[in-house]
């Protein structure tokens, strides 16, 4: 069956940014699968990015939610440091460096052996294990309750 990790994430992106994180995403589906995808799967996790456009207010975000094969994280990492470095770098070109692109993705793997977090701040992409005591035994408790 393959080995697989549910990925879910967001980037905030100012609207002025919109058409081209739109013709980026639209791009993505065209992109190398590392070596290691068909065409098809890189098509196919493509469609795990979501523009939200319509959002209220000034800020808008992009979505990624997937169950995508693990070997497909590095792919979907490379994407998400382009995204990342591509919307800080062009903001201090043009001198707005108080516009920040925070983001935050969360990875589980199906095996319970994976869960890592990527965190996005200042163009840099940094990943951690993830581990949340709360939550953690929030799921253990809601976990008993559905064996039981």
């Amino acid at each position: 069956m393959g080995h697989y990790v549910s990925v879910r994430g967001w980037i905030e992106i100012d609207p002025e940014k919109l058409p081209y994180v739109r013709h980026l995403l639209q791009e993505f589906p065209n992109a190398s699968g590392e070596n290691v995808l068909t065409p098809e799967q890189v098509r196919l996790y493509a469609q795990g990015w979501v523009l939200a456009e319509d959002s209220p207010n000034w800020t808008k975000y992009c979505f990624y939610g997937a169950d995508i094969r693990r070997e497909a994280l590095a792919w979907l990492l490379a994407q998400v440091r382009m995204l990342a470095q591509t919307l800080h770098e062009g903001d201090e070109i043009g001198g707005d460096t108080a516009q920040r692109y925070d983001g935050m993705f969360c990875i589980d793997d199906d095996e319970g052996e994976l869960s890592l977090v990527w965190y996005l701040k200042n163009g840099a992409v940094k990943e951690a294990a993830h581990s949340h005591p709360a939550l953690d035994a929030v799921a253990q408790e809601v976990h008993g309750r559905v064996a039981s």
